[in-house]
């Protein structure tokens, strides 16, 4: 797999000097969720379970702190897509559903204590996550901003932010088809919410193509296409 990161440039680099890992423990587990879950407020997804801390390392829902000495000062939420891979699953398309499920990572928030921001924080954990994805085999990343500063904060990223209310979609290939999934938008409840995505590592797979805009429905056609502008892709075109 090739990964896409490179260093940041010697302007980019932060001012604040962070320890940035995932929860070691229960602890430090609790302390990153209420962190999100007090800074995110009413834009915290409740329906999330809290992810345990995972000794192994493995991919899967991840809570990351980014620590000053001893104290908790930001934090981030990410998970492989499980969400987009069930609802492939409920209409029978399982190997799209797999490649959904093991190549994109899908961020469910980054939050700073108010004290710390505009200090480049949340810059860092961002792109802790870009990385941490990529070695962890996943190679699309994508989260949802509610309002300017976290899309700047994601275009500072490298991350494609679409405009509030379009649609962020997805053809993967299912056995001997290919099938668009459009992922959901929250604009009913939160006007401001846009999808950013960056492809961050490609690996040798069937292509999965990332694209904005259009209303696909569930597993439609080819015929749909002009209604999607294209962005990126990940593995073989054929």
């Amino acid at each position: 797999m090739k990964d896409l990161l490179g260093g940041a440039s010697k302007r980019d680099i932060d001012k604040v000097r962070l320890r940035i890992v995932p929860a070691a423990d229960q602890v430090q587990a609790d302390m990153i969720w209420r962190l999100l879950a007090e800074q995110i407020a009413d834009r915290w997804d409740e329906s999330i379970p809290q992810p345990a801390p995972d000794p192994d390392d493995l991919f899967g829902p991840t809570l990351i702190g980014a620590w000053s000495e001893d104290r908790l000062v930001g934090g981030a939420c990410v998970m492989p897509d499980t969400q987009d891979s069930q609802r492939l699953r409920d209409v029978g398309a399982y190997q799209a559903a797999h490649a959904i499920e093991r190549y994109c990572c899908l961020v469910q928030g980054v939050a700073v204590v108010p004290e710390c921001r505009h200090r480049g924080i949340g810059l860092q954990v961002k792109r802790f996550v870009d990385r941490w994805a990529a070695q962890h085999g996943a190679c699309i990343v994508s989260g949802v901003p509610t309002n300017q500063a976290a899309r700047h904060m994601n275009k500072r990223a490298h991350h494609d932010v679409l405009p509030p209310g379009v649609a962020l979609v997805l053809d993967v290939p299912d056995d001997d088809r290919r099938v668009m999934i459009t992922l959901p938008m929250l604009a009913d409840k939160i006007p401001d919410a846009s999808w950013a995505v960056r492809v961050v590592a490609q690996p040798d797979c069937p292509a999965i193509l990332v694209g904005q805009g259009g209303t696909v429905p569930q597993g439609g056609s080819h015929d749909e296409q002009g209604r999607v502008r294209w962005l990126a892709y990940v593995g073989r075109l054929r």
